[in-house]
């Protein structure tokens, strides 16, 4: 991506906080929740008032390792990247092969700079043979989607790039008994 000198003028003047909040963010309230700042998003730390946070924490992670737990990955970022060129398109963004990636399948992402450091990583879920669903960490929605649209101008691959992050809701079931739970949905 292009990179230039920042004036001082823009380092220094105003700026606004963009504050962003999931769908989920009333609930997580009434469940008590101490709500944390991360990126623009607001996300629960912890539950609870009657124990410290470290503890909350802890027995979270317990509940998590030992049985279930439901977490809220509505700011994780959610791209659609579509068109008879995706795969070629994920290929040069990512260190993963995605162009031979067989439809219905999953594959992890890992985004680097010119440099060889890391941007970002994240999971790309191939829905189609010309459609692909690719999520990016909370901290850096702007700075993938950007350069997405960046390289995407850049390479004139036919492909359309299309950021969902604020359409849909994410949970992730975890835990060594998340299978059990999710065999009672219908």
């Amino acid at each position: 991506p292009p990179v230039g000198p920042e004036t001082l003028g823009v380092l220094a003047g105003h700026h606004e906080t963009l504050e962003r909040r999931t769908a989920l963010h009333a609930r997580h309230l009434a469940l008590n929740a101490a709500m944390k700042p991360v990126g623009a998003w607001w996300r629960p730390y912890y539950y609870g008032d009657a124990i410290s946070a470290d503890e909350a924490v802890r027995e979270e992670i317990l509940a998590v390792r030992e049985g279930v737990g439901l977490l809220d990955v509505s700011t994780l970022d959610k791209l659609e990247i579509r068109g008879p060129d995706a795969g070629e398109f994920l290929d040069r963004l990512y260190t993963m092969a995605h162009a031979n990636q067989p439809v219905g399948r999953v594959r992890y992402c890992l985004m680097l700079n010119e440099m060889g450091s890391v941007i970002d990583d994240g999971v790309a879920y191939r829905m189609a043979q010309d459609q692909f669903y690719v999520t990016a960490t909370t901290g850096a929605v702007a700075r993938v989607y950007a350069d997405m649209l960046f390289w995407n101008a850049e390479w004139r691959l036919k492909v359309d790039v299309l950021n969902l992050t604020g359409a849909f809701c994410g949970l992730n079931v975890t835990g060594p008994k998340a299978r059990q739970v999710l065999e009672t949905l219908e």
